[in-house]
């Protein structure tokens, strides 16, 4: 595959109530879904939010070929500490990653901006993250207007190894009933495979677009299943996580 003819992918949240054969059906071969992302509240205290769906939908994606894959939204850590942030992570879906995407979700937390993680603070998510999983390849979500801005994201790779990025840029919030009608139409001239953090996207979320039947959000694969699902497995030469 390419950017001219890329995978079908989607992500989805507890937000979208998801008929998942069906969207395998109509030609999606990776779901990536929202394990942990963003601020709960429980008895009155701060807790990582989990999301609702994830059990059901996961169950649904066993019985179907499709590539699945678990992001986390990181929170600044005066909000939530980082290993209760991580420990929820792990332990909210399947604890053996092997087969599965790995991607953080790396931008402005909208119900409440001062709790957007820092640069400094991803590394220190991201290096608790590996002491418990050991090197995987792991995308990252993230705009590039939001990395460049202050405070400065940095180079991709200032935040370990087998780093991928995964660029949002949508041209406007109302759903595309045709999503991939819009991909061919603009992908020329969209910027979504533009270089950035020194490195070129090898996934682009390009529209809310109507899949299954419902608004999701829209992902585009310029790397064929192979390279796709050598995401999901350890790094060439690399063990286990640490004993």
């Amino acid at each position: 595959m390419s950017i001219a003819s890329p995978i079908k992918g989607a992500d989805s949240s507890d937000n979208n109530l998801l008929d998942v054969k069906k969207l395998a059906t109509e030609g999606y071969k990776v779901l990536i879904q929202r394990r942990t992302g963003g601020i709960d509240i429980e008895n009155g205290k701060m807790v990582p939010w989990v999301d609702r769906r994830f059990d059901e939908t996961n169950r649904a994606l066993r019985e179907t070929d499709m590539i699945s894959g678990d992001y986390a939204f990181p929170i600044n850590p005066d909000f939530l500490d980082i290993d209760v942030q991580v420990d929820r992570f792990l332990h909210s879906g399947p604890t053996d990653f092997d087969g599965r995407l790995i991607g953080i979700d790396y931008e402005l937390y909208g119900p409440n901006p001062d709790a957007t993680i820092s640069p400094g603070a991803l590394k220190e998510y991201l290096r608790v993250l590996r002491k418990h999983i050991g090197q995987r390849h792991i995308l990252m979500y993230a705009g590039k207007a939001f990395w460049e801005d202050p405070p400065h994201s940095g180079q991709l790779s200032d935040y370990g190894e087998h780093m991928y990025m995964w660029n949002p840029w949508y041209w406007t919030l109302e759903v595309r009933e045709q999503p991939w009608q819009h991909y061919e139409d603009a992908r020329r001239h969209s910027g979504w495979w533009t270089r950035y953090a020194g490195v070129q996207p090898v996934c682009a979320q390009f529209c809310i677009g109507r899949a299954a039947g419902i608004p999701l959000d829209i992902n585009a694969w310029r790397l064929d299943m192979d390279g796709i699902r050598t995401l999901t497995r350890r790094p060439i030469g690399v063990e286990g996580p640490p004993a």
